[in-house]
């Protein structure tokens, strides 16, 4: 049966000791990166690795090991077709059982989640936002536009991958977890493509043992469908590379304009390589080849962009401004793209205080790291990681183990085929592109695994290319040593040999009072009903219950979520006093940790009208 053709890095033609020192020079760059990282690895996550390696060094292990991995190395096109699949299903399968074996909180429970669940049940519904709501104030949240309209501020591109869960009636944790396995299954065939099926099936283990890949995998975000639709870009242009064809420049087009109305910028990472490559690899071709190509993915993008841009008209009024953009503005003013100089007198134009605080206490510290001046030094001082202050960098995020850093340079040497190129380039890419970005959150470098995945495996080959002769045993031993590395790094061994203060759970905001409330809710309160959530001065400012997830109006809630307003209460007992009489009202005290009756939206209103203070309805702060 025909056999794909996969390759290793070969030796370079040029005098084997200069290359031998290239080898050793840029191994020590990696090594001084990773000295320069300060994460400590505990002592017995040491043990495992140095005795999977001192196992592999033995003679007869070393061979059979070599033979074992020379059987997988370069399978036919049709098992490679059935080992991606089998990779996917069983990286599915893996990452369902550990979310189940930690106790995850599978239910929105995040500012983020939450939003982008509003959207999804908007999409569903064939809606990209809602009229503004007569009582827009008592649902006002992070990362929700309440003014002119009602909708989350995140691009639509989430909503449409996870819309399928609202019509299939799934939890919400399903698709996720279906679209994270999918992309372990096409990472494995792409690095096999790349590299050989032992670097395939070595990424595939790398990248279920990432903890914010783990995390993601279960939680309606953004991140997830970048990841797999980035993959499919990669995938589809590597299918084009070898017809040119017109319908694998529509896959590559689609994919593409999905992407952008998903994560812009992490589009952008991909996009901007694949992009440049085909045009080399359309260089000196007929025009009308060229026209072709570019129409073909320009339409085939366009469907995508048409719906950004009918959002941006319905939220904004501007067909170039996203309700993102809009949201940053009001609630993050300086958080826009770009490099400006802080200004203290920014506020947030909402008046609630955990937006307020937010703002304060998380906002502004980054936006005064990212003026001119500091943010090349507070990017790269530390030369192996990007990061906001007192969070991981790129390197923590898409490396299993430390030390692994030290392969990463080396791997450059492997550069000289354009496929890899292209998928190496989103790194930089990366780190270009969210250099303007003032707001960066660790676990957004998971889009760019796969590059961080193929340069250090690259650097495996580099190295083992330069022992010739024993080239198979010495790359037995580095990749048992990989694999060790991502083994111990997966929550089920890593749970017994953590690092000192760091957190071994996978998750967001697991176990918290607002995952609990998320839960509880339903069965503590007397559907139909109305919760007001009262909160405490200095109360987490993350933990925000008021999003009405279930539905794409709050009113179709069977609960109700909305904000104790105080004095302003009547507003909201007399609304649904007129529209939904039979609600039942509740106060949920933050404070006492209570859910307090308060009565029917039809007997309080009559209260009200007899006069009584609406303040006399509801136990006093």
């Amino acid at each position: 049966m025909r056999q794909l053709d996969y390759t290793r890095s070969k030796p370079e033609t040029s005098d084997p000791p200069a290359r031998r020192l290239a080898v050793v020079a840029l191994v020590g760059v990696g090594l001084l990166m990773w000295g320069l990282w300060h994460q400590k690895m505990p002592w017995l996550r040491w043990l495992c690795i140095a005795g999977a390696v001192a196992v592999a060094l033995i003679p007869p292990v070393n061979r059979v090991l070599a033979a074992g991995l020379d059987r997988i190395r370069h399978p036919s096109r049709r098992s490679l077709e059935y080992a991606g699949l089998l990779v996917g299903v069983a990286a599915t399968a893996y990452l369902i059982a550990t979310a189940f074996a930690q106790g995850r909180d599978l239910i929105p429970k995040t500012q983020d989640d939450c939003s982008y669940m509003i959207g999804v049940q908007m999409l569903a519904r064939g809606h990209l936002w809602m009229p503004q709501h007569p009582l827009a104030d008592f649902f006002e949240a992070l990362y929700v536009i309440v003014k002119p309209v009602y909708c989350s501020k995140y691009f639509p591109g989430t909503f449409l991958a996870f819309a399928p869960m609202v019509w299939l009636h799934w939890p919400a944790w399903i698709l996720p977890v279906v679209m994270s396995g999918a992309s372990v299954g096409l990472l494995y065939r792409i690095i096999t493509e790349l590299i050989d099926g032992t670097a395939g099936a070595v990424a595939a283990i790398w990248m279920v043992s990432l903890q914010e890949f783990r995390t993601l995998s279960v939680m309606v975000m953004s991140h997830v469908p970048t990841v797999l639709l980035a993959l499919l870009m990669i995938w589809a242009w590597l299918r084009w590379r070898r017809s040119r064809s017109v319908g694998w420049a529509i896959a590559i087009g689609a994919f593409s304009g999905w992407a952008a109305i998903t994560r812009p910028a992490d589009a952008l990472c991909y996009a901007i390589p694949i992009g440049l490559a085909m045009a080399a690899d359309l260089w000196g071709r007929p025009a009308l080849q060229w026209v072709a190509t570019g129409a073909a993915g320009v339409l085939a993008a366009g469907p995508f962009l048409a719906l950004q841009v009918i959002s941006n008209v319905g939220v904004t009024g501007h067909p170039f401004q996203p309700a993102y953009n809009l949201a940053l503005a009001r609630e993050q003013p300086g958080a826009e793209y770009g490099l400006r100089r802080f200004n203290p007198a920014w506020r947030p134009a909402s008046s609630l205080p955990e937006i307020q605080a937010f703002y304060e206490y998380w906002c502004q510290p980054l936006l005064r790291d990212h003026q001119p001046g500091n943010v090349l030094r507070s990017w790269f001082v530390k030369p192996v990681a990007i990061t906001e202050p007192n969070a991981q960098g790129v390197a923590e995020v898409t490396m299993p183990f430390p030390l692994l850093l030290a392969l990463l340079p080396v791997g450059l040497i492997g550069l000289a085929d354009r496929r890899r190129q292209v998928l190496a380039f989103t790194l930089p890419a990366f780190v270009l592109i969210y250099l303007f970005n003032p707001i960066y959150v660790w676990h957004y470098a998971i889009v760019v695994a796969p590059a961080v995945i193929l340069l250090v495996l690259l650097g495996v080959g580099a190295v083992a290319n330069v022992w010739p002769g024993r080239r198979r045993q010495v790359e037995a031993v580095l990749t048992t040593a990989v694999a060790a590395m991502a083994l111990t790094a997966c929550w089920e061994i890593k749970q017994f040999m953590p690092t000192p203060g760091e957190r071994v759970r996978d998750g967001m905001m697991e176990g918290t009072l607002v995952a609990q409330i998320n839960e509880d809710l339903p069965l503590a309160a007397e559907a139909p009903a109305v919760v007001l959530f009262r909160r405490t001065p200095g109360e987490n400012y993350f933990e925000e219950p008021v999003y009405n997830t279930d539905v794409a109006w709050p009113d179709d809630a069977p609960i109700v979520r909305a904000h104790d307003l105080g004095p302003r209460n009547g507003e909201i007992i007399r609304y649904y006093a007129r529209s939904q009489p039979q609600r039942m009202f509740y106060l949920f005290d933050a404070a006492s940790r209570q859910l307090i009756p308060i009565g029917r939206a039809a007997a309080l209103a009559a209260e009200l009208g007899r006069g009584k203070p609406v303040t006399s309805l509801f136990p006093p702060m």
